[in-house]
């Protein structure tokens, strides 16, 4: 016996396609559907993360692992929905495109100051509003903006 599993919410462009899939599969098979309804009018979507940087033998470059999943207290968040994709977006134009994990890695060269920002697409299909960037701070920490040290620590 087959199964069909199928996952939509209004307003999905993927609905025709779904609708001609269920038209296609057996008979014979059964077919589950669950239909999502939009988040409530109040809800807010949230982009918040924390990052562990850490400098290379030389101190020449370093390598950060961001993580939207922290600080466990104030993690990003789609109320009424859930997080579809993450993408990670850094000041020297390169992005970590659309992932379904919310860590993400990448190394920079030790003479710069990045920033990086992150973007939450919730199942809805809305961006967060707003997102969520912070700067590296390699050579002095700026009072209030929010760094992310290159030091070893989750901040």
């Amino acid at each position: 016996m087959n199964i069909l599993v199928a996952i939509f919410k209004p307003g999905d462009r993927e609905v025709v396609m779904i609708r001609q899939r269920l038209l296609r599969f057996s008979v014979v098979g059964l077919v589950f559907v669950l239909w999502l309804g939009t988040a409530p009018a109040s809800a807010a979507n949230t982009a918040n993360f924390q990052g562990n940087c850490n400098w290379n033998a030389a101190f020449t470059q370093f390598t950060c692992t961001f993580n939207a999943l922290r600080p466990s207290t104030a993690p990003s968040a789609c109320p009424g929905s859930f997080i579809w994709k993450y993408r990670w977006d850094f000041d020297d134009g390169s992005t970590s495109g659309l992932l379904g994990v919310p860590t993400y890695t990448k190394t920079f060269s030790g003479s710069t100051d990045p920033l990086v920002t992150l973007n939450v697409l919730c199942w809805t299909g809305e961006p967060s509003i707003p997102t969520k960037t912070r700067p590296i701070c390699v050579h002095f920490g700026i009072p209030g903006a929010g760094c992310l040290y290159v030091n070893g620590t989750w901040n």
